[in-house]
Parts: structure tokens; C-alpha cells; sequence
């Protein structure tokens, strides 16, 4: 269910090079989690993607759908029985490949077809209607989780039990984790202990259009157990000369919960980090870019944005305000600074070639 104003619709062609219109998710509305309604969208947007098939070498979603529409008796999406629809819904994990890549129905195209978010309606409209397991929810709460299993002596149990056979059979059945899936090993100190006394000291010097100053968001993750990236990038920060700090406080960026469909922790944890990301983008010194580690996805540290992965999934998926007057929380004031890493590292990257060319001669 998309906010959108027929009247500023652009035309666009069936698979054009076009950036995609991310309409925000009325997602307080309460014909979002209206069951009919969901069922009648899931049946169109499937018979699209059942014509269409290009996704299929991304997600299990896709293969999910195909299979059942090709063992259905009619062969169509109308053979698939609706309470078979979730089972596509919960192979879908929210990547956005599908709607960044691949779509060519995305909108402004006619078809308004934005597939992960009618993925996420369905998953927020069934955990509203049934609730979120225990499993789910515990494992979602990834802030919470790891403040407990980094708190000293417990720390040691907790990465002592997830390598016994015996206690890892009893998280299978307590919470779904199965015995031999890869479970990260909790460190302490966390990452933001180990570089609290960051504080930004030194003199910025301009980087294309930043002002030179990094503020780091170091994710769950790592700062509960994988510190030493966010260790790594702030020792090359600081030797290359780039004042260097962490966003003053920080929870989880929310994707855990978005995945199970849970908006309602999502926008709570937004309240805590939007502002003290833009606090950290108001910085009356020296202002700055901001970089955030999110190395259990793999993604290339020097583009991934505080602003693009955290801020932006907020607003894209949820529809919540850049400005809000009555709290003072105005983003839009600094929207000019709302930039990648990549002008931040850029002269260490010249300084890299210049060092590397010296050394060939």
C-alpha cells in the first residue's frame, strides 16, 4: 500500500534505464494490514512476476512462487491456493535486489510493482495478527542481545556454550537456530569501549564535497562481535589525518526487526538514531561524512552510508518524516551533508596511488 499522487506520475517504458519512485509505506493506516486486501495484491503482483521471471536467480522467494504456480492445476497464479502466499513471503528477506535490478515494472511504470514492500506489508500484517515468536523476537533484538552476551564472565559462557553440541541442540528447539549454523563469537570490550576516546581531535581538511571529518556507526555486529574492522578503518582513518569519531549513541539500525515485519520496533529504534545522526551531521565544527561498518553483509566499507543504509531504509520503507519541527529533529537542514564515504577517503586513496607509484620506480 503506496502513498502516491497520480497527478505527478511520470510515463516511464517497460524496462527502462529510469531511477525507480520509492513511494513510503502507510504502514499506520489500518487498511495496510487489511488480510483481503493484502491477498488481492500478493495474487496481482505475483501474476506479474509469474509472466515475467527474471528474478528468479535472486532470492528463494522467486523459485518459491514459480514452483507453486507450475504445480498448480491451472498452472496461473489463480491455481496457487492464497494460504500457500506466505510461503513466498517468508523466503523474502528484504534485500531490494529485485526492485534496485531487476524489476522492469517498478514504479513509475503503470504496474507499480514494488515487490519487497507489499513482502513486508504481508510479513507486518501477519506477525500484527499473530503474533511474533519468541524465537523471532529474541534473535531480532540484536542490541538487546548483545549487551547481555558481552557483559563480563557471562561473555565467556555464552561463546563456551555455542560451541557445545548440547547447548546448541537446546537453542535448535528454544529458538530455531539450528545446531550447526555459524553463530558469531561475543567479544568484549565491544567495539565502541575499545574507541570511546575517539574524539574527533584534529584539523579537518575538505575531501571533494565533505568537510573532512568521519563519524562512525559501527552496527551490532560489530560492535558486539566483530570489533576489529571498526578498529581497522578508524586506525587508517586517523593515520591518514581524517578526524575520526563515533555517532554519540547508537542502537540497532532496525533491519533485524524490519525482516519479521515488527514496524513498531523499527520506528522506535529510528527515534533513537535519527537524531543522534543528525546531531552528528549538524556538527557545528567541523561537520563531516559518515561511514558505517556492515560487514556481515559483505558490502565494500567505503560505500555504505550511515545516511543511505540506516536514515534512507527509514524514510524509503517506512515513511517517516525528514523533519520534524515539534522534536527539532530537522534533517533537511542538513540534507546538503547527507554524503557517501567515498569524498571522505578519497585523498587516502591518492595518498595509497602516490605511495604505490613511488615504489614501482
Amino acid at each position: 500500500m503506496a502513498v502516491e499522487n497520480p497527478e505527478t506520475r511520470t510515463a516511464s517504458r517497460e524496462g527502462s534505464l529510469e531511477a525507480p519512485t520509492r513511494h513510503p509505506l502507510d504502514w499506520k493506516n489500518p487498511q495496510f494490514y487489511d488480510a483481503a486486501a493484502i491477498d488481492k495484491e500478493l495474487e496481482r503482483v505475483f501474476g506479474i512476476c509469474h509472466g515475467c521471471r527474471r528474478c528468479v536467480s535472486l532470492c528463494q522467494a522467486f523459485p518459491t512462487l514459480f514452483d507453486l504456480v507450475d504445480e498448480s492445476s491451472t498452472m496461473e497464479v489463480d491455481g496457487v491456493a492464497k494460504s500457500d502466499y506466505a510461503k513466498v513471503v517468508e523466503q523474502c528477506y528484504l534485500c531490494d535486489l529485485c526492485y534496485q535490478t531487476k524489476c522492469p515494472y517498478v514504479p513509475p511504470h503503470p504496474w507499480n510493482v514494488d515487490f519487497p514492500h507489499l513482502m513486508l506489508r504481508a510479513k507486518a500484517a501477519a506477525n500484527r495478527r499473530d503474533g511474533i515468536g519468541f524465537g523471532a523476537k529474541v534473535l531480532s533484538s540484536t542490541t538487546a542481545v548483545g549487551r547481555l552476551a558481552t557483559i563480563p564472565v557471562v561473555v565467556q559462557a555464552v561463546n563456551a556454550l555455542n560451541h557445545s553440541p548440547g547447548a546448541r541442540k537446546l537453542l535448535e528447539k528454544t529458538l530455531g537456530v539450528h545446531r550447526e549454523a555459524r553463530v558469531p563469537e561475543y567479544t568484549r570490550p565491544t567495539a565502541r569501549q575499545r574507541l570511546k576516546k575517539l574524539d574527533g581531535g584534529g584539523e579537518a581538511q575538505a575531501a571533494g564535497r565533505t568537510r573532512g571529518k568521519v563519524a562512525l556507526f559501527a552496527t551490532c555486529y560489530c560492535n558486539y562481535a566483530t570489533p576489529q574492522p571498526v578498529e581497522d578503518l578508524a586506525a587508517i582513518l586517523r593515520h591518514n589525518g581524517v578526524p575520526t569519531t563515533l555517532v554519540a549513541r547508537e542502537v540497532c539500525c532496525g533491519m533485524p526487526k524490519l525482516e519479521i515485519g515488527d514496524l513498531d520496533a523499527v520506528a522506535k529504534y529510528k527515534e533513537t538514531n535519527i537524531p543522534a545522526l543528525a546531531a552528528a551531521i549538524r556538527d557545528v565544527s567541523t561537520g563531516g561524512a559518515h561511514v558505517t561498518e556492515r560487514v556481515a553483509r559483505g558490502r565494500e566499507l567505503a560505500s555504505e552510508l550511515t545516511w543511505d543504509r540506516v536514515v534512507e531504509p527509514f524514510v524509503a520503507f517506512l515513511g517517516a518524516p525528514l523533519r520534524d519541527p515539534a522534536r527539532g529533529d530537522d534533517l533537511l537542514a542538513a540534507s546538503d551533508r547527507r554524503l557517501p564515504a567515498e569524498p571522505a577517503l578519497d585523498r587516502i586513496r591518492r595518498r595509497v596511488r602516490r605511495m604505490a607509484r613511488g615504489r614501482r620506480s
